[in-house]
């Protein structure tokens, strides 16, 4: 199982997981996150669980949105 920490400026926001003989991911906001921060999507709430799906679309849309502002 893959690993990234993702952070907002300098606070956690949560950590995304991939393991790759599943082809699953999963998405868990940190704790003070939950507090202090926002819903990174409408589908990705703070106290559900996030499907794959869901992660793996939002994961896509933004690797577009990045891709057409560096070009």
């Amino acid at each position: 199982m893959t690993q990234l920490n993702i952070f907002y400026d300098k606070d956690e926001v949560g950590i995304l997981k991939y393991e790759p003989i599943d082809d699953v991911f999963s998405f868990e906001y940190s704790h003070d996150w939950k507090i202090k921060g926002f819903e990174l999507s409408p589908y990705m709430k703070f106290d559900s669980i996030i499907s794959n799906n869901v992660i793996k679309n939002f994961i896509e849309i933004y690797y577009q949105r990045v891709k057409v502002e560096k070009y």
